[in-house]
């Protein structure tokens, strides 16, 4: 797991969730760049990629807690027209995850900006 384990403690002790590593994996379809026009022959050269996975049991309660909160964030921002923040902060932490290069490149502008924050300080 890539997240620092405090992040995983404090999520546990919110939900009560018991957060356990998995012997399953999820093969994700990687198809390199999007575009609009989809040639009929997509599938032919589709690679796929294993990502590890884990098991997070919750009470049912937590679980639907966490539903709702998820629901109710996607209807607050809905009303701005663009992409709404919660959907671009999924995107982006996606991104992150599933590319080590962006990964390193976010982590380094977090430390630029917290330099910056210290001059201003």
């Amino acid at each position: 797991m890539n997240i620092d384990r405090d992040k995983i403690n404090e999520f546990s002790q919110k939900y009560d969730a018991v957060v356990e590593p998995s012997h399953r994996v999820f093969r994700r379809a990687s198809y390199g760049s999007t575009s609009v026009a989809i040639p009929a022959n997509v599938f032919d050269n589709v690679s796929y990629g294993d990502v590890a996975c884990v098991n997070i049991n919750l009470p049912e309660d937590r679980f639907r807690a966490l539903v709702e909160h998820d629901d109710w964030l996607k209807r607050r921002w809905e009303g701005f027209g663009q992409r709404n923040i919660v959907e671009q902060h999924n995107l982006e932490c996606r991104a992150r995850q599933e590319n080590p290069a962006v990964k390193k490149a976010y982590e380094n502008y977090q430390m630029l900006l917290r330099m910056v924050e210290n001059n201003y300080s």
